[in-house]
């Protein structure tokens, strides 16, 4: 007589159970150089967490990857990301916006100021290069005979947090 085999729970099949992916099963698309993408983003300080920018405040922010519109360090963890995919990454000083340099502080005799312009600590001030190009430098400290001025980036010497939310990629 034959046994008969009888179905345990165990190996039913079940319905709606995800399959596991095979090697024909198709990558989503990852972002690679030459591809344009558009992404939410927020830059926060490593120091506090304070949120600096967000894209979503606004709208969508969107690059060419190898373009060099944004810092190497940003494009370099956006490669290999999916439509969908999110992603927290550091991004040190020096491969943000660079660290804090003494050759772009600057003492200025208040001569050399017009008269009657009128300037205080923490202001910007913009200044016409010989080149052409604008300068923005941010009055330090008010003297007597000088002004000091510093003409590094802003966030120059910080270190970054980025959240980012891949939207499309073109």
């Amino acid at each position: 007589m034959k046994k008969r085999k009888t179905q345990t729970r165990k190996n039913r099949p079940v319905a709606n159970k995800p399959q596991p992916a095979t090697p024909n099963t198709p990558k989503a698309r990852q972002a690679k150089v030459g591809d344009t993408v558009i992404l939410h983003y927020r830059k926060k300080l490593a120091i506090n967490n304070a949120v600096i920018e967000e894209s979503r405040l606004t709208a969508p922010f969107q690059f060419k990857i190898g373009d060099q519109q944004v810092m190497p360090s940003f494009e370099n963890a956006i490669i290999g990301m999916s439509k969908g995919e999110k992603k927290e990454f550091f991004v040190p000083a020096a491969q943000a916006h660079g660290e804090i340099l003494r050759e772009n502080l600057f003492i200025v005799k208040r001569e050399q100021i017009k008269a009657n312009f009128s300037y205080q600590v923490g202001q910007v001030l913009l200044f016409q290069q010989q080149n052409g190009q604008k300068l923005g430098a941010e009055v330090l400290k008010i003297t007597p005979t000088s002004v000091i001025l510093n003409a590094n980036n802003p966030l120059a010497g910080e270190d970054l947090y980025f959240d980012v939310e891949i939207l499309e990629i073109i």
